[in-house]
């Protein structure tokens, strides 16, 4: 099981990965940015 990293986004990253998100969909940003889909759904 992989462990999660925990951490803080600005402002500026929380817009950039909603924008690649629905660009590309939803894994693909979670795979681009290695954060887990909960973070951005």
């Amino acid at each position: 099981m992989l462990k999660i990293k925990y951490s803080s986004y600005s402002t500026f990253e929380k817009l950039e990965i909603l924008q690649y998100a629905k660009l590309y969909g939803l894994r693909t940003a979670t795979r681009h940015f290695t954060i887990d889909h909960s973070m951005i759904s």
